[in-house]
């Protein structure tokens, strides 16, 4: 597939009084047109830093180092008018707590036809049509009387719907997910998953699916990029999720999911705690440090690895054929 977004070599550090995080260091990631890929990691490794910054979304304390290319456009050349004319129109959004980037003020109707009119992509009369229509393809029951509704009449897996609509409302061509299902609950929950695979597929877009849940990934995407210490740790298709992982972090990962059946018993965990990223950064392996496959080479940075295309590692290990 071509890419539709390619991120090539991202550093991102973020620049306090008190001191300079370390978010990102080196990432490459593709995403093919149509394609639904998966950043997985703990909560601090980067996987929501990367992708804010390709929307250019980040904080202005970021200092941003790489370059990243949106449908052969060098996002970071473009000035902030242009940027606005991508956001919303050919790139789509939809945050963690909706709650948060909802206007309370604004009812849902305004709220979510606000792209169109901004980009004068339809009439306000064309406008409530389309996102009326909308609202129903994402499961809001009667959604032209919740259309005049505000963010207060809501449920939270409602919300998410609405951010959904929000998000989709102009047909991009890529959707960020950043974590959109960790406040609801498991039911509502894989109703989000459902609709947000159904309508990847229905309209051809690209997604990218930010998670904590490796497990969820594999569900809704075809690839994942798994992140550990705001880099790239390994790279591969989900259907080689378990049996061709080779990076002891991943392999960690994996070996903590629950089973769904089977005696309850202690599940494997990975010792230690993620890695400072206020401090410099190590001259070996960034994982080391917690890993139980720790060698001598490992105080060089590892390489990274190509199996194949689609298949990459940054482990010494790998050299070996992985860790078991």
């Amino acid at each position: 597939m071509t890419p539709l977004l390619q991120i090539k070599d991202l550093s991102i550090q973020f620049r306090t009084d008190e001191a300079t995080v370390n978010a990102i260091n080196g990432v490459n990631l593709t995403v093919p047109a149509g394609g639904a890929v998966a950043i997985v990691g703990e909560s601090g490794s980067g996987k929501s830093t990367v992708m804010m910054a390709a929307p250019r979304l980040l904080p202005g304390n970021a200092v941003v180092h790489g370059e990243i290319w949106f449908d052969g456009r060098d996002l970071m050349t473009l000035n902030e008018k242009q940027m606005r004319s991508l956001r919303g129109r050919e790139i789509g959004v939809i945050f963690q707590n909706p709650t948060a980037y909802l206007n309370p003020t604004k009812t849902i109707g305004q709220q979510i036809v606000e792209p169109l009119l901004y980009h004068h992509i339809a009439s306000a009369k064309r406008a409530k049509e389309e996102a009326i229509d909308l609202l129903d393809q994402v499961g809001i029951g009667d959604p032209r009387g919740r259309f005049d509704m505000y963010p207060f009449e809501f449920s939270g897996g409602m919300l998410q719907r609405v951010m959904i609509a929000m998000a989709l409302i102009a047909s991009p061509k890529l959707l960020i997910a950043d974590e959109p299902t960790t406040a609801l609950d498991v039911t509502v929950q894989a109703e989000i998953l459902m609709l947000l695979k159904k309508l990847q597929r229905e309209r051809g877009m690209a997604l990218v699916f930010v998670t904590h849940d490796l497990a969820v990934a594999a569900q809704l995407c075809d690839e994942v990029y798994v992140m550990y210490g705001g880099m790239v740790m390994e790279h591969l298709p989900v259907p080689q999720l378990v049996r061709a992982s080779k990076h002891p972090y991943l392999r960690g990962l994996i070996q903590s999911i629950p089973p769904l059946d089977g005696p309850v018993e202690p599940l494997p965990y990975i010792p230690g705690n993620p890695i400072s990223t206020t401090r410099p950064l190590p001259a070996g392996c960034i994982f080391a440090e917690r890993c139980a496959a720790k060698m001598s080479v490992c105080e060089k940075r590892p390489p990274l690895i190509d199996f194949d295309q689609q298949h990459q590692v940054a482990c010494w290990l790998a050299e070996k054929g992985g860790i078991a």
